[in-house]
């Protein structure tokens, strides 16, 4: 773990950290999230469907993750799965290695494939991981697209009542102005006649 520091600014490196998500400083994390693309929940299901099939036909875990990994063009979830291919490569199970990324993984998640892991039968349990979040994927989809058209009359009508208001204010003091504008000469004419 080297941090260089320098005479005027402390340096951090992102090499010092490898492989320990939970060590990397604050400051770096800020830097992160700033410039590396978020995890979405397609590619979580894109690697579970790929997972999955890969222990279906036999392949070791470890090579499964690899071959995954390989394929990953989003460089926050590449290095998720890497971490995770050097925990199970010091022993752990695929749910302690999940367990590590709670903002890949949720509890429930993990708690699934900690069962399979129990039970023998994970390819089974990661295809029902997928179908839980295609169905759920589906559903904030309909959700989203049930809100799009009253979203859009609630913001239509806020801007037409905002509209409504300056219009009627701004003609309020239009004509204001327009009448004491006329009072006003009125006044200067009579006090010209009067005197």
């Amino acid at each position: 773990m080297a941090i260089s520091v320098n005479q005027k600014s402390t340096h951090l490196s992102w090499k010092a950290f490898e492989g320990r998500p939970h060590s990397v400083p604050k400051q770096l994390r800020g830097l992160n999230r700033l410039f590396v693309k978020p995890i979405k929940t397609g590619e979580v299901t894109f690697f579970t469907s790929q997972l999955s099939l890969m222990l279906e036909i036999g392949t070791p875990l470890k090579s499964s993750l690899k071959a995954i990994a390989d394929q990953t063009e989003n460089p926050a979830f590449k290095q998720v799965i890497q971490t995770m291919m050097r925990d199970i490569g010091e022993g752990r199970q695929l749910s302690d290695a999940m367990e590590r990324h709670p903002g890949v993984f949720n509890h429930v998640f993990i708690s699934m494939v900690r069962a399979g892991e129990t039970g023998g039968f994970l390819s089974e349990i990661l295809d029902r991981i997928v179908q839980m979040q295609e169905k759920r994927q589906a559903l904030i989809a309909q959700i989203k697209s049930a809100l799009t058209y009253p979203m859009v009359l609630c913001i239509l009508g806020f801007l037409v009542v905002i509209f409504v208001l300056v219009g009627d204010c701004l003609f309020t003091f239009g004509t204001r102005n327009r009448y004491s504008n006329v009072f006003a000469s009125r006044r200067i004419k009579r006090r010209v006649s009067i005197s």
